[in-house]
């Protein structure tokens, strides 16, 4: 996709309130303390699903559980979409997320100032992962197939080398790559891609979501901020 990390939220439906997260340290929501917009909401029911701010009751509206170890007890199931990109690669960037969970539905996004379309696929999936309060049986679908392969079979080998490639050179992005690892270790996932901008309706809400973030970072930025922001990336990337 090309149109990210800033961090706006939206649960809609019966109860509003603010995301609340865990107390422990996030590297990932660290990087995204700037730009932070928020838009809290809920569709369905507010008080049972496995997103970040809510509480209650632990059926599962539906879905069956699986119980991969006794000792975690059954785990939820939800379906997850992402999308991210920018506008340049590198350039002004932005990503998007819709999480179902039974008859709950959480949409996340944000963006950043400088960055590159694989980050931003990356960021989508970090942000994704993170605004879960539990393990979980996951559904990620995507339209990257960096992150898809990267997660799936690629890493396994840059962890063996230290976070190298085959041929010694540092992973690019290794930083993201770590956020995500430690995020999936959380739960069960089947990494699913799919073709981006052919009609797959949540494919196109995180598009859609996500080039409104951009189009509020560009509101948020002047083109001079924009163009230093770039420079600053480019010197240090």
């Amino acid at each position: 996709m090309k149109i990210g990390a800033g961090v706006s939220s939206r649960i809609n439906g019966a109860q509003r309130g603010a995301l609340v997260y865990k107390k422990e340290k996030r590297p990932s929501l660290r990087l995204c303390q700037q730009l932070i917009t928020k838009d809290p909401g809920v569709k369905g029911d507010a008080d049972s699903g496995p997103f970040r701010g809510t509480t209650g009751r632990d059926d599962n509206d539906g879905f069956p559980c699986v119980t991969p170890d006794p000792r975690l007890g059954p785990l939820k199931r939800v379906t997850i979409h992402t999308d991210g990109g920018c506008q340049g690669n590198p350039g002004p960037g932005a990503w998007a997320a819709v999480l179902q969970y039974g008859r709950q539905e959480l949409e996340i996004g944000g963006a950043v100032p400088a960055t590159t379309n694989n980050r931003m696929e990356l960021q989508a999936a970090i942000q994704a992962l993170a605004a879960l309060n539990q393990a979980c049986e996951i559904v990620f679908f995507t339209d990257s197939q960096y992150l898809r392969q990267g997660i799936q079979s690629w890493i396994h080998g840059w962890k063996r080398n230290g976070w190298k490639t085959a041929t010694k050179e540092p992973v690019k992005n290794a930083d993201l790559w770590q956020q995500l690892d430690a995020q999936a270790a959380r739960h069960r996932i089947e990494w699913r891609w799919l073709k981006g901008h052919a009609g797959h309706p949540l494919n196109e809400r995180c598009d859609v979501r996500a080039n409104a973030e951009m189009a509020a970072l560009r509101q948020r930025m002047s083109p001079a901020q924009l163009a230093a922001a770039l420079a600053e990336f480019n010197r240090t990337n």
